[in-house]
């Protein structure tokens, strides 16, 4: 009865106390802290009360809570409980709202009286009665629920069989479902609803859709889960359909495993309609999504039964979000996010890693105006910079003319079948993927008239790394085009750098030699020092032509005055070397020589030749026979472009020459033999690396590849690379070993074998014999390895007279079992055991006999 108290916190037990109950006469904030209140019911006589987190047991035979006259009353995570035909409520002509309670009644009666115009507004509680109704609304009172809670338990009280809510079903807009654990059920959404989880439930193959007037439904926190299905029809957890948009779906979580069938998954789906779903925000998903299927998708948006309309979606988010995909179809498809006919997209921060046949992290087909950023994309474990569509030309192509200088764009794996050249006028890296040149090549040796995969221009730096390039005949693999500097005789010309690129034909009958690697085409005669072309660990098609220069003047061209004198010819011949190991051979020089003749083919001596080389210009005069020699080394892979030249002078006219040096990788050798193993010993596995020439390699990355895992080491001096394995299932392995290359050595890969066995095991099982009158007859059984090991805590099992019996053998590998058999006759009896991962099976027959 005391005034201005705004809070009382109740701590520790209540019980046995001589007060018949606790009446509340104001406004207060009750909040219990581990409290326990036995036997004392509440009068609430008075409006704005918070009864918190009290946990009240009534078992005199009275109600709990009696409410008159009140309102604004909050009952917020209590626990009720009540043994008797009583109520934990009962309200006359009062207003409470309830969120987070637990009632119980332990009898045949309702938990809560709602009488004489009461109002309950009723969030997300838990009655549990024995009666059939758990709220009794009396007399014009209200019941308005804005949490309802459905189940496998109850959805067939909420929902028909088509997924939709009863007629008579009280829902309204904006009121909010919690789904507790589902199985088999289809939920269709109709009215803007909060959808959220109860109590980290697990939703299994079951769909949500969204449609008509679904529009600002939110759906948070759901898990869906997928596993050990065969799908026979296409299936999604969420469905949005019929344009229905201002949606939010957000930290839920899409599990799907074991999953087999022709048909399609999409965890997220919008499908196509003639109205288009607009601001839908897909933001913090996860997607774990795995199979062998037809396709696998987290996110898509697509036609379906309908016309190709324009704007499936409009202005989508998909923000933040964690895809992983891994479809093991041979032909199956995976997509990260898959849209088409939409407008203005926002797809950022997403972390996707797509694993498939045909695998892509973001396909986007038909899409105007969508605003992509930091995403980090994985295609079958290969970074990948590429928002993919019907036409790859247009995707790479995209890709580069929004990169910025100095950026790389990654094409991961994928193949990508060229219809038309790429541009690239800025410098920057290309890495990976697999380019099949679609593009109509022809063999007319005017430049302009061929269609390489590539062209590059200006001053710019341009890096091809670890590309597949896939070429037909007279196919060209770059166009460099150099132009005029502000000079009179400058030039300016972009670098090309191949690094890592597998050059192959289309097929066997490609000409090698109609294949062209770069033609650079120039506006005016090349007297500076040009490189711009440099090859490194790259395999080239044999016969290609790797280097070719073209000049083409036009009336703007600053001309350059030639000596009228006599004219001279350089004459070069192409080197072509296999590198040598610095550490095994030293420093190994070979020479380039070049001859410098006049029109008569008469030597010229003492001349100087000018030779660009390696990025240097070197200046080496003539002998006496005309010939200029470069040193160059051999101790490393490279293709190199040089270009000869004699600028002429007061009896001689000017001439140049192109000239190709070529030092080829070494193919080494990779020797690894087959291997056996029992299942629990020990496993090393050993890979011995030679030159060409039989010498031994030390200090060299040798990887082992064995069930999808990776083992590496370095060759030691005598040229052995060993690693440990662990390998625990009896069966043949199939190890890949390999060197990845590197400036001397070629890439090498071998296989061989590694057999694992289960342990031979025995056993030893003696002759018994007992007297009939012996109560107690047992036999005994010893199991051991062959090699005389004994096992323990392995299961034995004795047939006698028909009869099994079972033992586990102690840790000298002996079992040993009572049996019951009372004839006086011999026996026979057989031990078997089983075997198991490690061990084989085995078995020995004895005899028994009873006198």
């Amino acid at each position: 009865d005391q005034k201005a108290i705004e809070n009382i916190i109740l701590k520790g037990e209540f019980a046995d106390l001589e007060v018949d109950s606790i009446t509340i006469n104001q406004g207060i904030h009750i909040l219990g802290v581990g409290s326990q209140i036995t036997d004392i019911p509440f009068n609430i006589n008075s409006s704005n009360i918070k009864i918190e987190n009290i946990t009240l047991s009534i078992k005199n035979g009275i109600d709990a809570f009696h409410l008159d006259n009140v309102e604004n009353i909050s009952f917020v995570n209590n626990t009720i409980t009540v043994d008797s035909l009583n109520y934990a409520l009962v309200l006359n002509n009062s207003k409470i709202n309830m969120v987070d309670n637990l009632i119980i009644i332990n009898e045949y009666n309702p938990a809560i009286l709602n009488d004489n115009g009461s109002y309950i507004l009723y969030g997300e509680n838990i009655i549990r009665t024995l009666a059939d109704i758990d709220i009794e609304s009396l007399n014009d009172s209200i019941l308005k629920i804005t949490v309802y809670i459905v189940s496998d338990d109850n959805y067939d009280s909420i929902f028909n069989s088509a997924g939709n809510f009863h007629d008579d079903f009280d829902i309204a807009i904006g009121d909010t479902l919690k789904i507790a654990n589902l199985t088999n059920k289809t939920i269709r959404i109709d009215i803007p609803l909060i959808i959220s989880s109860y109590k980290d439930s697990i939703i299994s193959n079951s769909t949500i859709i969204l449609e008509d007037m679904a529009s600002s439904t939110n759906i948070s926190d759901l898990r869906f889960k997928l596993e050990n299905t065969n799908l026979n029809k296409d299936f999604s957890f969420i469905i949005i359909k019929d344009g229905v948009s201002n949606l939010i779906i957000e930290n839920n979580h899409f599990d799907v495993s074991n999953l087999i069938g022709d048909s399609k998954l999409s965890a997220i789906k919008i499908i196509g309609s003639d109205e288009s779903a607009a601001n839908i925000r897909i933001l913090n998903n996860a997607f774990n999504l795995s199979g062998d299927s037809n396709s696998i998708s987290a996110i898509s948006a697509l036609n379906e039964g309908f016309s190709s309309y324009d704007d499936i979606t409009n202005a989508l988010t998909v923000l933040n979000n964690k895809i992983s995909i891994s479809n093991s179809r041979e032909d199956g498809f995976s997509y990260g996010i898959n849209l088409v006919n939409s407008l203005n997209p926002r797809i950022s921060s997403n972390s996707i890693d797509v694993i498939g046949d045909t695998a892509f992290g973001l396909y986007l087909n038909k899409v105007s105006r969508p605003d992509i950023a930091d995403n980090e994309i994985y295609e079958n474990n290969a970074l990948v910079s590429i928002v993919h569509s019907d036409n790859p030309t247009n995707d790479i192509q995209s890709a580069i003319d929004s990169a910025k200088d100095g950026d790389t764009i990654y094409l991961g794996n994928g193949l990508y079948a060229i219809k038309d050249s790429i541009t690239v006028n800025k410098s920057v890296s290309i890495v990976g993927g697999r380019l099949l040149d679609n593009i109509d090549s022809n063999s007319n040796p005017l430049v302009s008239n061929d269609n390489p995969l590539f062209i590059v221009s200006g001053k710019n730096t341009v890096n091809f790394i670890n590309m597949t390039l896939i070429l037909d005949n007279n196919d060209l693999f770059a166009l460099s085009k150099i132009s005029n500097s502000t000079n009179p005789v400058g030039i300016d010309y972009p670098t090309i750098n191949i690094n890592g690129a597998d050059f192959q034909k289309r097929n066997d009958a490609v000409d090698g030699e109609s294949i062209s690697l770069v033609k650079s085409i120039s506006e005016r005669p090349i007297f500076d020092s040009i490189n711009n072309v440099n090859i490194e660990n790259s395999n080239l098609i044999e016969g290609m032509s790797q280097a070719e220069y073209y000049m083409f003047n036009d009336s703007s061209s600053n001309e350059i005055n030639f000596n009228n004198g006599i004219k001279t010819i350089i004459m070069a011949k192409d080197l072509t070397f296999t590198a040598l190991d610095k550490d095994i051979y030293g420093n190994s020089i070979k020479y380039f020589e070049v001859k410098l003749l006049d029109e008569s083919n008469n030597p010229l001596s003492n001349r100087m030749i000018h030779i660009s080389y390696n990025n240097s210009i070197h200046d080496i005069l003539t002998d006496s026979n005309g010939v200029a020699k470069l040193p160059v080394s051999i101790n490393s892979y490279g293709i190199y472009n040089l270009l000869i030249s004699f600028l002429g002078d007061s009896d001689y006219s000017a001439s140049f020459a192109p000239g190709k040096v070529t030092v080829n990788k070494q193919k080494a050798s990779l020797t690894a033999p087959n291997k056996s193993y029992y299942v629990n010993a020990v496993k090393y596995l050993k890979a011995t690396f030679k030159d060409a020439n039989g010498k031994l390699i030390k200090n060299k990355k040798i990887s082992f590849i064995v069930s999808g895992k990776t083992y590496s080491a370095y060759t030691n001096s005598k040229g052995v690379a060993t690693v440990k394995v662990k390998l625990t299932v009896a069966k043949t392995y199939v190890v890949t070993v390999n060197y990845a290359g590197d400036s001397v050595y070629s890439p090498i890969s071998k296989s061989f074998k590694v057999y694992v066995k289960k342990v031979p095991t025995k056993l030893i099982v003696k002759n018994r014999s007992y007297k009939k009158s012996k109560k107690i007859k047992k036999l005994t059984a010893t199991l051991k390895t062959k090699s005389g090991k004994a096992l323990a805590k392995k299961k034995l099992t004795f047939i006698v007279n028909g009869k099994k019996y079972t033992a586990k053998t102690n840790k000298k590998g002996v079992a040993t079992v009572k049996v019951k058999v009372s004839n006086r006759k011999t026996y026979k009896f057989t031990v078997k055991f089983a075997g198991g991962s490690t061990y084989l099976k085995t078995s020995k027959k004895s005899k028994l006999k009873i006198k």
